[in-house]
Order: C-alpha cells, then sequence, then structure tokens
C-alpha cells in the first residue's frame, strides 16, 4: 500500500540513491547531461541545498516503508504573477519500474499542501521523458517553457 509523507531531512540520503539511479537510466537516452549526477554524494547535495531553503516542501511516497518516489520544490514569489512553487530538474524522482503515474499521485499529495498554503502557481521542470509529459499534460501543465543542452 501507497503511503504519502512530508518530505524531511531524515530523506534527503534515501532520495539521492533514488534520484542518482535516475540519472544513470536518463543518461542513456540524454548522455550530455553530466555524468556527476550518477553520483549519490553529488545528489545528495543537490537535496541538501534544496531542502536548506526555509521554503522547501515535498511530499515522499513509500510503499513498504520503502520510498519509491519524491517530490520537492520551493516557494517563491513574483512580483508580475504572486506566490509559486517550482519544483526543478532533479526536484521529482520515481524509482525504476513504476512509470509516470507516481508523478501524478505525489503532485496530488504535494499540491494539497501548496494550495492549503495559498500557492496557487506551481512549476515543473521534468526530463523529455514521454510518459512523464504526458502526466503532466494529463494535471494541466502546459507546455510553457523548453530546455536544451548541447555541447560547447
Amino acid at each position: 500500500m501507497l503511503k504519502f509523507i512530508p518530505f524531511q531531512k531524515a530523506h534527503v540520503d534515501q532520495a539521492a540513491h533514488l534520484l542518482s539511479a535516475q540519472f544513470v537510466r536518463l543518461r542513456t537516452d540524454h548522455p550530455l547531461l553530466p555524468q556527476r549526477t550518477e553520483e549519490p554524494s553529488v545528489a545528495g547535495g543537490f537535496l541538501n541545498v534544496l531542502y536548506a531553503k526555509e521554503t522547501c516542501r515535498g511530499i515522499v511516497m513509500l510503499e513498504n516503508d520503502e520510498m519509491q518516489g519524491f517530490l520537492l520544490g520551493t516557494y517563491g514569489d513574483n512580483q508580475f504573477f504572486g506566490e509559486y512553487v517550482l519544483v526543478p530538474f532533479g526536484g521529482i524522482a520515481i524509482a525504476s519500474g513504476r512509470g509516470a503515474e507516481p508523478l501524478a499521485m505525489m503532485y496530488v499529495a504535494a499540491g494539497k499542501r501548496w494550495v492549503n498554503e495559498g500557492v496557487l502557481n506551481h512549476y515543473l521542470v521534468l526530463p523529455a521523458l514521454p510518459d512523464w509529459l504526458e502526466m503532466a499534460f494529463s494535471l494541466s501543465f502546459g507546455k510553457e517553457q523548453a530546455y536544451a543542452i548541447t555541447s560547447m
């Protein structure tokens, strides 16, 4: 049975392993992503910096007390658009073989808290995985921005 709990500092190490394993899979199709992202220590450093922000909010998805995914973002404020939450690239990881459905389930769980706290603008930066993008579009996220990488 799946359980959703708030992301806490104690989750960083396990989340780092999940994120680095996800980058190993991503680099198969996107080899220009930095190889260092496959290292749990680098992923952990990124997550520690993200979590250290006072406005960090997120969710952990557990099955049988094992982390199967996480979604982590930070609040910000824009003079024009108002308050928002941004889930950066690397702020979402899903265990191998689970597909994109956990993305929707984690967003529903995290989004409820964000809305309850008055943050109505939500932004996700996702890898260009067709099933993830399709899931994001089904949640009413649109094509607002696109990023690319190239060798210099």
